[in-house]
């Protein structure tokens, strides 16, 4: 009745095209049942940090600064930036130029904090002067902890600067740029 003639062309590629349909469906559930749970968590650890940071910046921005001050430049920046790995630094930073003394400078800042959202605490604000040549005495990533890193010119500078800043490390969980 239906003799299938199994030297032909049609016979004999159907069955194997069937199992490669099934397999590379079988192997795609298989990667992406492996990689969905990652991916997604990789992906909201990201956006968590993100969060996190901008909740710092604004309330870093939202600080009131002495009179006779103004900022010259702002950072915020998370992921790896100081040591080895296994944790999100959460950096930011504003500098400042300022008139008068250092005391007075120094006096108004004594106290101040801004609320770190990662640790769910209030962080003291940080305050240094560069040395005569340049560097900030202080625990910063290499890309602030002198002058010359933060790429501004002697006009923007004007006089004296001055750097306020909070910095802070946690585990990364899943975000990429901690590790």
């Amino acid at each position: 009745m239906n003799d299938v003639d199994l030297a032909s062309p049609r016979a004999s590629s159907s069955p194997p095209s069937q199992v490669m349909r099934w397999g590379c469906l079988v192997s795609m559930a298989v990667v992406l049942g492996t990689l969905g749970p990652c991916g997604y968590a990789i992906v909201r650890d990201t956006v968590i940090n993100n969060r996190h940071l901008s909740r710092m910046a604004r309330a870093m921005q939202a600080l009131k600064h002495p009179d006779g001050t103004a900022r010259i430049r702002f950072e915020s920046r998370v992921g790896l930036l100081v040591g080895c790995g296994n944790h999100n630094d959460f950096f930011v930073g504003e500098l400042r130029t300022y008139s008068g003394d250092r005391e007075r400078i120094t006096e108004f800042y004594k106290g101040v904090a801004i609320h770190n959202p990662v640790g769910k605490f209030d962080q003291q604000v940080e305050l240094v002067f560069p040395e005569p040549d340049g560097e900030f005495k202080a625990w910063l990533p290499d890309c602030f902890d002198r002058l010359a890193a933060w790429r501004i010119s002697p006009q923007e500078r004007g006089g004296h600067v001055y750097l306020v800043f909070v910095f802070s490390s946690f585990p990364p969980d899943m975000d990429l740029r901690g590790h």
